[in-house]
């Protein structure tokens, strides 16, 4: 069984007769256990020493991370940065005669919820009304539309839909819509009042009343009417922020669930 993990390695160099040199580094998201992973670092400067197949490299898993939320993340983060500086302390920077390769430390940025949410926002009020929004394009829409189906395909734990409860929820906004379940419309074709009471569709039936729902939901009438529909309900304010909401709670549980390990799963 392979699991998605963080951790922070170092990379050491050597060369025979030649003092050793360092480079410190965090790794995101690859299946399986740390030591089964080959990767060897994405240095920035200095890439031609990786290029020199007189140095021996190896690869020291320094810490492998475990966590609940975005801000244990961040945490995890910062410990790269405390790493690196202890290293330019230690071995010196290599730019200035010393052993410890990278060149900066800090190039992962992960923001608070606070930093999120005012971004969204931002781009929220640019993107509004926008004709230039990528999403008002049609090929661009296609092609966003199909690489997030295969997505999706490829990786069901990101479907949102998917999401412990989200598919409960669902089926009690059905039914909280269906005029079925208002009691003075049930009460009409409750139990043998029913048409249907002690009745079943045949196959026949079942497949003519699919094949009638594909017509009609292929008509370019009912497209466009159910496309009108939508943007009607997106110029209330009220439903656009509670939509737009909903979409943030969803996308936020995808990413804590990307992150969300622990140690004893790396080691099964």
């Amino acid at each position: 069984m392979t699991h998605k993990y963080v951790y922070l390695y170092k990379i050491t160099l050597s060369k025979e007769g030649e003092d050793p040199l360092y480079y410190f580094g965090i790794r995101f998201g690859f299946d399986g256990r740390p030591e089964d992973d080959d990767y060897m670092g994405s240095p920035q400067t200095h890439k031609d020493l990786w290029e020199d197949f007189s140095y021996k490299k190896t690869k020291d898993i320094l810490e492998v991370g475990t966590f609940s939320n975005q801000d244990e993340l961040r945490n995890f983060a910062n410990t790269e940065i405390k790493i690196i500086k202890d290293a330019w302390d230690k071995y010196g920077l290599y730019s200035k005669g010393g052993q410890c390769l990278n060149a900066q430390a800090g190039r992962v940025f992960i923001h608070t919820k606070e930093i999120r949410d005012e971004i969204a926002r931002k781009q929220s009020e640019y993107w509004t009304g926008n004709p230039l929004h990528p999403m008002k394009r049609p090929e661009q829409r296609k092609r966003k539309s199909e690489q997030m189906k295969k997505l999706l395909a490829e990786n069901p734990e990101l479907n949102p839909n998917n999401l412990p409860g989200v598919r409960e929820k669902h089926r009690q906004r059905l039914l909280k819509d269906n005029p079925m379940h208002r009691p003075e419309i049930a009460a009409k074709v409750k139990g043998e009042k029913n048409p249907m009471y002690g009745k079943k569709h045949s196959e026949e039936k079942k497949r003519q009343i699919s094949e009638s729902v594909k017509i009609a939901h292929s008509s370019p009438e009912v497209i466009k009417k159910l496309s009108e529909s939508s943007k009607k309900r997106w110029e209330d304010k009220e439903y656009r922020e509670k939509m737009v909401s909903t979409h943030k709670k969803r996308w936020e549980k995808i990413r804590q669930s990307k992150i969300t390990n622990t140690l004893e799963d790396y080691f099964e």
